[in-house]
């Protein structure tokens, strides 16, 4: 049986609210990591050496966020080993994956259009969908299910989630905008397509307020400080440059 080593994603519990993403070596956590805690939402930075914490503080919105994105390519990258069976793909193994991915445009009997990657008949890699009801979801996809970094515009009603994906629902740190013009929306941790964790809410008056969030249901609001603001603007800056990696028709008009 093998050893961790090298960077990882280790969930303590079937919900996957409590996690560590960071560094491993010989089978212990080794050098610096964020670990979130199921109890009380906590998030923080650790720093470990050879399986002994040495050091605990708790990690700003920024660091979380930047972590969330490794956590994304960490489980891409596990994700294309693994479907192909192999440990450390060669240069031919990995042509051979990449001729599995295309790209194709396909109109659906729903009348739902989707443009992008797919990995045989599932929708797989990045690509735009569009229902006939007017939803638009464009991002990354893994195996039929929206999945990674993505934004998802309902209708016309000018409401729009930009941020992580898992299993089809709104996971990780995201923005929900409420209206064309982005100026009032949330900016925090989402878990199974509801606010789970902390944020901050921008009203279009601008007033703001910081939250904290429980499967949905808000358990905590007060007025939020300026440097408080400051930290989750500087996410959604971050938020804002992971998503438009993966998208063409997102950016317009974001502040």
């Amino acid at each position: 049986m093998g050893q961790m080593h090298g960077d990882g994603v280790y969930i303590f519990n079937k919900e996957g609210t409590e996690f560590f993403i960071g560094a491993y070596q010989n089978d212990h956590k080794h050098g610096k990591g964020l670990y979130r805690y199921a109890a009380d939402c906590r998030v923080t930075e650790q720093k470990w050496n050879h399986g002994e914490m040495v050091s605990e503080e708790d990690a700003m919105p920024l660091t979380q966020a930047t972590y969330y994105a490794k956590r994304i390519e960490i489980e891409d990258k596990t994700e294309q080993v693994s479907r192909n069976l192999v440990v450390g793909m060669s240069e031919k193994i990995e042509l051979q994956f990449t001729k599995h991915i295309e790209k194709k445009n396909y109109t659906f009997p729903s009348g739902a259009v989707y443009d992008g990657q797919f990995l045989g008949t599932k929708k797989h890699g990045e690509g735009h969908w569009t229902h006939p009801s007017g939803d638009v979801y464009e991002g990354t996809f893994k195996y039929n299910k929206h999945e990674g970094w993505g934004t998802y515009k309902i209708g016309k009603s000018g409401k729009m989630y930009v941020g992580g994906w898992r299993e089809g629902k709104m996971d990780g740190w995201g923005i929900y905008y409420f209206n064309d013009q982005r100026t009032e929306y949330f900016v925090g941790t989402y878990a199974n397509d509801v606010k789970e964790g902390q944020g901050v809410y921008v009203f279009a008056s601008g007033s703001t307020k910081f939250q904290t969030w429980e499967h949905g249901n808000m358990v905590f609001e007060e007025d939020c400080k300026p440097h408080v603001l400051e930290m989750y603007e500087n996410a959604r800056a971050f938020i804002t440059e992971q998503v438009m990696q993966h998208t063409t028709h997102f950016g317009r008009g974001t502040k």
